[in-house]
Formats: structure tokens, sequence, C-alpha cells
């Protein structure tokens, strides 16, 4: 599939922040809890500094992947897409991988000719 190039700078960007631990943990937290209070109780929840917690806490923000309701973060309906469909899939594509991995080997192999 081609993508524009802004669309696909957007992915880069996306995949970026997730990439960073501290980003994903508190990504993750947030997916699974539906939301947290605005409050330091994550950082003692999650080892982490004060620091990281609200500058991660800020890219994931300006992502698009969070937003701030009231005293509370939650997923956007982006983040929950995100969520959803990518990380929910590639984690399964991991848990999935050796049979990949084999149905490759098959297809690669003389066994299908």
């Amino acid at each position: 599939m081609y993508a524009p190039k802004n669309v696909l700078d957007k992915v880069r960007s996306i995949l970026a922040v997730l990439s960073d631990d501290v980003a994903f943990k508190i990504f993750m937290y947030i997916a699974l809890r539906g939301e947290i209070p605005a409050s330091t109780d994550v950082v003692e929840r999650l080892k982490i500094s004060l620091k990281l917690y609200y500058t991660r806490l800020k890219r994931l923000v300006d992502s698009n992947l969070l937003e701030k309701k009231g005293n509370h973060y939650r997923l956007t309906s982006f983040g929950k897409h995100i969520h959803d469909k990518l990380i929910n899939y590639l984690a399964h594509l991991v848990v999935d991988y050796k049979r990949l991995e084999i149905i490759e080997k098959i297809f690669e192999s003389d066994a299908l000719s």
C-alpha cells in the first residue's frame, strides 16, 4: 500500500513515541485500566522518575494517543485503535511467530512442487 509522505511521517512519529520503553509502559498501563488519575501515584507503581513520567505523558498526548479529561488521562479514539488493532495484532504475530516460520519454510521448500 502506498501512503503519502506526510502519512508515513506520522506513522514513523507514532512508532517512535511507542518505541520508548517508558512511554509504552504508560500507554499500556492506561490501555489496560481505561484511564488513570492525573496524579503521581502512577510514577510509584511504574517505578519511573517524575520527569520521565511527565515528558513521556506529554509525548503521548502530543501524538494524539492520550488525552486529559478532567482529572484523568485516557486513550483517545485514535489511541484505542492503535492499541486494539496494532498492538494486539503485533502481539498475536509474536505469539504465532513459530507457526509463521514453519509456513514460510514449507513455501520455500520443494514440498509443494
